[in-house]
């Protein structure tokens, strides 16, 4: 079917089905009535990737001893190529959408570039927004310091410990409270973490026995559980003041992305624990979608807006037709090509990262 196999090959086609369903979200193919809501939840799609990447970058951690200024090139050089053209494709797209010259936004632009951004129209004490308008760049931020908090806790193998568990939980406990007192992009970072740390825990168990079981995986669930449980309560406590909210935004959206998140742990566990197979056929086509989702998932937005722009807006599903050739094409380029090209200038200039390379290139976080 492909190199990949196993359990590592439905994460893989779970990352390109991930990039896929987020891709088809923005496209507006249809109403959010009905049938179309089958394609509403983009937002929850994201939250997999969030579980992925702490499940990888530990499972990754555990096998490689790296130090930290490495591990952080390792990371700047997987995220930050694709993700500078990415912030270039958007204000292109916006400038055609306009048929003229924007200007630069030099605040803003800076903002993303030091990885602060997420949609203010969605949620409170947001610092910067994602880069005219190219949305999918708001959970980049997210990974970049759950990343960096994964420094102290988790790098140098001590994961293993129990009590790094409570640290985690701790931070994002701390991230929710600061949230309620002052809403500020910080702490919703930390609030956030331990949907991450999630997938550190799934693969501390994986690392060990090769499987997961609701057992081991008690207190994290617990955890989750308790995260979800807090940010239920500004919504529970504006419905009691009869306060109108929307589904999307703040303070739904944050109850909506950890009860996800939750839902998704359990069933991950349950088809684990279970040894439920997915078919290799339905997986397919996913696992070859799998290696250039990360560019795709950056670049689809702008993409549809040109797409958009050419056809005059006349129909969603033209766009979408149009946006999807470009966006595999352009991610063939980004991260077959052009990262494969990066890949071996670090590994020239840090010969001991080739054997880290060809390992995560097995599966990587988007």
């Amino acid at each position: 079917m492909s190199k990949y196999s196993g359990k590592l090959a439905a994460l893989e086609a779970l990352r390109g089905a991930a990039a896929l369903y987020v891709f088809l979200h923005h496209a507006h193919l249809m109403p959010n009535q009905g049938l179309g809501m089958l394609l509403y939840f983009g937002q929850e799609a994201v939250i997999i990737f969030f579980i992925l990447s702490g499940f990888v970058i530990c499972y990754s951690a555990s096998r490689h001893q790296m130090h930290w200024p490495e591990y952080l090139i390792h990371r700047a050089k997987r995220i930050y190529p694709i993700f500078l053209i990415a912030l270039v494709l958007a204000y292109l797209s916006q400038s055609l959408v306009a048929e003229t010259w924007l200007e630069l936004e030099w605040g803003s632009l800076t903002g993303n570039i030091f990885m602060l951004q997420d949609v203010s129209a969605l949620k409170r004490g947001v610092w910067f927004d994602t880069y005219y308008g190219n949305s999918p760049l708001w959970s980049l931020s997210y990974e970049w310091w759950f990343y960096v908090i994964f420094i102290p806790l988790g790098l140098y193998g001590r994961f293993a410990k129990n009590k790094y568990f409570i640290y985690a939980l701790i931070l994002s406990v701390s991230g929710f409270l600061g949230y309620q007192y002052m809403p500020n992009q910080l702490c919703l970072y930390l609030g956030y973490f331990f949907i991450w740390w999630a997938g550190v825990e799934l693969a501390k168990e994986y690392i060990k026995v090769g499987a997961l079981s609701f057992k081991k995986q008690r207190p994290m669930l617990l955890g989750l559980a308790l995260m979800t449980g807090l940010w239920s309560l500004p919504v529970v406590i504006q419905l009691a003041k009869h306060i109108e909210m929307q589904l999307g935004t703040d303070p739904i959206l944050q109850f909506r992305h950890h009860l996800a998140a939750l839902i998704f742990v359990v069933l991950g566990i349950t088809i684990s624990q279970r040894k439920l197979q997915i078919p290799s056929w339905l997986m397919r086509p996913f696992i070859i979608l799998a290696p250039i989702s990360y560019a795709i998932y950056l670049t689809h937005q702008p993409l549809l807006n040109i797409a958009q722009k050419m056809i005059g807006n006349s129909s969603p599903f033209i766009s979408f037709l149009l946006a999807l050739p470009s966006a595999l094409l352009l991610g063939w380029l980004l991260e077959v090509r052009m990262q494969s090209w990066i890949n071996g200038i670090i590994a020239r200039i840090y010969p001991s990262s080739k054997q880290v390379v060809q390992e995560s290139k097995k599966i990587q976080p988007i």
